[in-house]
């Protein structure tokens, strides 16, 4: 997976890695780190209870805005995307499923983002 966040993002990668402090039961969350100078990060987090996307999706509304209301990802029942672009939240068969790209610096990464979430999207 790290050659294709790569594409995705322009950045060398790191493995990726369960973070056990945020898992639990209901959720798994998997992270990526830059492998260069320059620190960025990609986030997987995947909720099984079946109210997640529509409270994360008010959450991320209040606190940061939203880009588009509903995007259009293949294999996404509906999806978000905040007002930068650094995360991207879906409705897969129930689950909730956020995928998150913090980038080395400020700016625009909705593009990118959303090559990751259709990664994503395209392996569940």
């Amino acid at each position: 997976m790290p050659a294709e966040i790569e594409t995705a993002t322009g950045l060398s990668w790191g493995d990726g890695a369960l973070n056990e402090s945020l898992s639990a039961a209901e959720r798994s969350v998997c992270d990526w780190y830059t492998a260069g100078a320059e620190y960025a990060s990609v986030q997987v987090m995947i909720v099984t209870t079946t109210s997640a996307f529509e409270d994360n999706r008010v959450s991320a509304a209040d606190v940061f805005g939203l880009t588009q209301g509903s995007l259009a990802i293949p294999g996404a029942d509906d999806a978000y995307a905040t007002s930068e672009g650094s995360l991207i939240g879906m409705d897969i068969d129930d689950s909730f499923v956020q995928v998150t790209f913090i980038p080395p610096g400020p700016g625009e990464v909705l593009s990118a983002t959303l090559e990751l979430a259709r990664l994503v999207a395209g392996r569940l």
